[in-house]
């Protein structure tokens, strides 16, 4: 596991060995990006939505529909407790997903 870790964080960027600087070869599309996010979907989808979703939508609504989302994360955790040899966990994951 260490060595995986150490292995992947040697990986997540590179040193230009001319500047010493590390390079991002997706920097541009990065800032692009954030640029998109920041500048016209937040203000003008996320915000307006968020907002909706807070002021006009019933609590209960919002229960039943949070509920969902969280029932259907649930085959992922079941799969994931498996992984781990944690059978008895991974049952009860799986069981409000069926019923």
């Amino acid at each position: 596991m260490v060595t995986a870790s150490l292995l992947l964080t040697a990986c997540s960027s590179a040193i230009d060995p001319n500047t010493g600087e590390r390079k991002d070869s997706l920097e541009g599309f990065n800032r692009a990006m954030w640029n998109i996010n920041y500048n016209y979907l937040d203000p003008y989808v996320v915000k307006p939505v968020a907002k909706g979703w807070r002021d006009y939508v019933p609590s209960p609504v919002k229960t039943g529909l949070v509920n969902v989302a969280n029932n259907l994360d649930e085959p992922a955790s079941f799969v994931n407790r498996l992984l781990e040899g944690e059978v008895k966990k991974s049952d009860d994951s799986l069981q409000p997903f069926l019923d």
